[in-house]
């Protein structure tokens, strides 16, 4: 059991984390110019560490690749000091959860369906084939998204980058959750599963 003040502070370097993730490319912009880039890649790092010193969910190993995967880029920056290389971070997080989602389709549970299953959903093999496939659809969609990141941070100007790796990814990302869940209700609608009408059945 974790004390009450943990998991509260936990849930706080949580949201601190997903800020931080979220307005990364805004904080560089607006940075860049009052603080070297190794500052940068220190709170990264710090706010890292928190998020896995706080978290209350035992760590899989291809989580621990992730952790791995970017305490590396920001040594990396500390020790060559690289506004430039700051730039790649959204790409290599992109590339980051691509590969874990990749690296979950070799076990018997992608991702989607571990989420699916936190959120209630009852597993069938019908929906166990759809979110195979989801898990698919969404590396395609990360490896785009990196190619597009990586192409910004080695080709566009300052601005253009943080347009798109602040603003305009998570409006790409946003609208494929809400294209998605309109198929899904519409797939799920067309293709009975025979498995929840043979456990309703057996319910009455």
């Amino acid at each position: 059991m974790f004390p009450i003040h943990k998991i509260l502070l936990g849930k706080a370097v949580l949201a601190l984390l997903g800020f931080a993730t979220v307005a990364y490319p805004f904080i560089v912009y607006w940075g860049i110019n009052h603080y070297q880039p190794f500052v940068f890649a220190t709170l990264l790092f710090a706010i890292l560490a928190l998020r896995f010193v706080f978290s209350q969910q035992y760590l899989e190993r291809s989580q621990w690749l992730v952790l791995i995967t970017i305490t590396l880029f920001c040594l990396i920056v500390l020790i060559s000091n690289s506004s430039q290389l700051l730039r790649y971070y959204p790409a290599l997080m992109s590339l980051s959860f691509a590969l874990l989602f990749m690296y979950s389709l070799t076990g018997n549970m992608p991702i989607i369906e571990k989420f699916a299953r936190m959120f209630g959903a009852t597993s069938t093999p019908l929906r166990q084939s759809y979110t195979r496939n989801l898990t698919k659809v969404w590396i395609s969609l990360l490896l785009f998204n990196a190619s597009i990141a990586t192409y910004s941070a080695c080709c566009l100007p300052m601005h253009l980058w943080a347009l798109y790796n602040g603003l305009l990814s998570y409006i790409l990302f946003a609208t494929f959750i809400g294209v998605e869940v309109l198929y899904r209700k519409y797939y799920f609608n067309k293709n009975t599963d025979p498995d929840l009408v043979q456990q309703s059945k057996n319910s009455e």
